[in-house]
Formats: structure tokens, sequence, C-alpha cells
């Protein structure tokens, strides 16, 4: 998302990618590319980072905390 908002096309982030993604995923990955834009990802990136601190830092149940996040995340990408 950092590459394309750079003016980079998808393809060409794609590519940069290390290591690059597998074949039977690409076009999936390609159609996220679109839909995501780099500070929805900042966001996403930020409640990931967030659930990993509470997992290994509250004693909460990781599953529970991992399960909101992702269903925050879910959340945001269907407003978009």
């Amino acid at each position: 998302a950092g590459e394309i908002d750079k003016g980079r096309s998808v393809d060409a982030a794609m590519a940069a990618l290390k290591p690059p993604p597998n074949f039977k995923v690409a076009d999936r990955i390609r159609r996220q590319a679109g839909l995501w834009p780099v500070d929805r990802v900042g966001r996403a990136l930020d409640l990931l980072t967030e659930a990993e601190l509470q997992c290994k830092s509250t004693g909460l149940p990781g599953p529970e905390i991992t399960a909101r996040a992702l269903m925050m995340i879910a959340r945001a990408a269907s407003r978009r």
C-alpha cells in the first residue's frame, strides 16, 4: 500500500515484495491492494500491534483479543 501510495503500480509494488506472493494468491492480493488505502492499512497494523501487546502483557485470553482485533479490521474493511 505504501508503494502504491507513492505512485507505483500494483504490479510493480507486488514485484518488489520479498518473498514474492505465491501465484495462487497473487490475484487476491492485487484486488485487496486497490481496496486498502495506506492510512487504513496503517490503522489495521496499529490494531494488530495493540492486540499483540495486550496478549503479551495483560494475561487476558489471546484468542479473544485476536478475534476482537480481526473483527474491528473486518468492520473497517466493510465500511470502505
